[in-house]
């Protein structure tokens, strides 16, 4: 199945979901693994030691995605690579007809990173700044991964933080040089985000100032993943705003022990153990998600699209394409 047809398939069930309120799982976002080889100063996912899917299950519940109708998947971390069956993951993906992307921290690229359909990097600043709240080592990484990946498709995100405020038109630079795509996010202070993120989290006005300016780039370069409703709904930081959630309706999350649920920010709730269920009935009994809004700039992106805004929805299919 090509990109074509991800995409219809992806409106017919936004549709099919709208007109007849059905739970359709389009789109989920996986954590594979908790393990990472860097200590970024705004992630604590590593400490959280889980038992891993082993393959057999994990191509049990593709299978079982691909029955429900998911058209993709973003495989996230810890860092996915230093799973040894992770080109073997990818495979499975394409002979599915899933979309695969994989978010990386780009220290172990080699030849599997060519199986998936996106690679995304993260690279939060010249090298100074990146390596302070990232670790040692982790600049070089990124910006070898790019080099290597220059010809495939890619995108970055940079997580923004008082530390690299100022530091927007150079990012947007990095991403035109490597002909890639860039999307900004806010530091969050998740219980996945460990304590350091606390302190990390950029004043609210020199944020907005970082936010205008990206407004501003991505009028006249699209080179700014981030759709233009997407970044005003940034601009609310750091009050949340309830808005329009179609978590656990038309997207959701795997974490690496197999737990299902409708977001990633639910590990305080129940989740649904995937080893001992299937995932075509597990989906229909997701808990919604209660909460008081998101800065994900992945969920505000999803959300928008699914609500069929007409600029973010145009927006999803020409970075797909």
């Amino acid at each position: 199945m090509n990109g074509k047809m991800n995409k219809i398939k992806s409106l017919s069930g936004v549709l099919t979901h709208k007109l007849f309120g059905k739970r359709l799982p389009l789109s989920v976002s996986w954590s594979l693994t908790n393990r990472c080889n860097f200590r970024c100063n705004y992630c604590n996912v590593y400490y959280n030691k889980t038992e891993e899917l082993d393959t057999e299950t994990i191509f049990r519940i593709l299978e079982e995605l691909k029955q429900s109708g998911v058209q993709r998947i973003g495989f996230t971390g810890g860092e996915p690579f230093l799973r040894d069956d992770i080109g073997q993951i990818l495979v499975k993906c394409r002979e599915l007809g899933i979309f695969c992307g994989v978010v990386t921290n780009g220290s172990i690229i080699d030849e599997r990173a060519k199986l998936a359909n996106l690679i995304q990097i993260s690279l939060d600043g010249p090298k100074e700044i990146n390596d302070r709240q990232r670790c040692k080592g982790s600049f070089d990484a990124a910006i070898n991964a790019l080099e290597k990946l220059k010809k495939r498709k890619t995108w970055i995100t940079t997580v923004l933080t008082k530390n690299n405020l100022d530091q927007v038109e150079y990012m947007v630079d990095i991403a035109r040089k490597y002909d890639s795509v860039i999307y900004f996010q806010p530091c969050l202070d998740y219980e996945l985000c460990g304590p350091d993120s606390r302190n990390m989290l950029p004043a609210a006005d020199r944020f907005r100032q970082a936010i205008n300016k990206i407004i501003s780039i991505r009028a006249g370069d699209h080179v700014v993943g981030n759709s233009r409703a997407g970044l005003k709904a940034l601009l609310n930081f750091p009050n949340k705003k309830p808005n329009k959630c179609y978590a656990g309706n038309l997207y959701c999350h795997i974490y690496s022990n197999g737990q299902l649920y409708s977001c990633f920010n639910m590990q305080d709730k129940k989740g649904i153990d995937l080893k001992k269920k299937s995932f075509v009935k597990s989906f229909e009994k997701l808990q919604q998600p209660e909460c008081e809004g998101c800065f994900s700039y992945a969920t505000i992106e999803m959300n928008l699209t699914f609500a069929l805004h007409p600029e973010s929805a145009m927006n999803a299919l020409r970075l797909v394409r």
